[in-house]
């Protein structure tokens, strides 16, 4: 049996009704660029062993130290645009200091933890602009488990800031006095013979081992899942 003709007058009909059921969805295939931010950051190369290789295991700790690569740099540029953060990261050479801050943490840490960090712990690296004093950041093993770990610094916030001058700094920033009234606070980690670069490298590199130790060892949840 033959089908009955569709008239021009249905068809228009019917794409208004289409258009009118449509118009307020956007298309499957338009994503925001927060999205898309997104699926660059968490599909990142850096996140994986691959990219890092192995060579880094026959390493010492003060070793690691390095200016960051591209696509570390890369990487945070790209957390940097999705956080709402001004600064755009620029690789720089590291300062000796660094390396002597962990050399003297290692030498303070029990074996079973020296031992740990040292397989875990791929690398430090360096930046200027970072957006803060340093982070961490989780690298995924073979079979995509959060095993190693990387850790990333500001060379020019460092190179600047003596131990209490730091952490003055850091936590004066979260106060912000009322209107007409002036509050200061003044943070002491070290004795005025002790108030180092050197040591306020060192409390900011045991700040961010732990991440690298809670992570790989799984003692507490994954924060990337969080």
């Amino acid at each position: 049996m033959r089908q009955n003709a569709i008239r021009p007058a249905n068809i228009l009909i019917a794409t208004i009704l289409l258009f009118m059921t449509t118009a307020g969805a956007p298309p499957a295939w338009a994503k925001t660029e927060r999205e898309h931010l997104k699926e660059k950051i968490t599909g990142h190369a850096t996140l994986h062993i691959d990219f890092g290789g192995r060579d880094w295991t026959g390493r010492t700790l003060a070793e690691r130290v390095h200016q960051a690569p591209g696509p570390i740099v890369e990487k945070i540029r790209l957390e940097n645009q999705l956080y709402g953060f001004q600064e755009r990261p620029e690789p720089v050479a590291p300062p000796p200091a660094i390396a002597a801050a962990l050399e003297a943490i290692r030498m303070q840490l029990p074996n079973t933890i020296q031992r740990i960090l040292e397989d875990r712990l791929i690398g430090l690296f360096t930046v200027n602009h970072l957006g803060g004093t340093g982070y961490s950041e989780v690298v995924y093993d073979a079979e995509k488990r959060e095993r190693f770990g990387i850790i990333v610094l500001d060379a020019n916030v460092l190179k600047q800031k003596r131990a209490n001058e730091w952490a003055t700094w850091k936590i004066d920033s979260v106060f912000r006095p009322e209107s007409g009234r002036s509050l200061k606070v003044r943070a002491t980690l070290e004795e005025d013979q002790d108030n180092t670069v050197v040591n306020s490298i060192r409390f900011i590199l045991l700040h961010e081992i732990g991440h690298i130790l809670g992570m790989a060892t799984a003692v507490h949840p994954s924060w990337l899942v969080w």
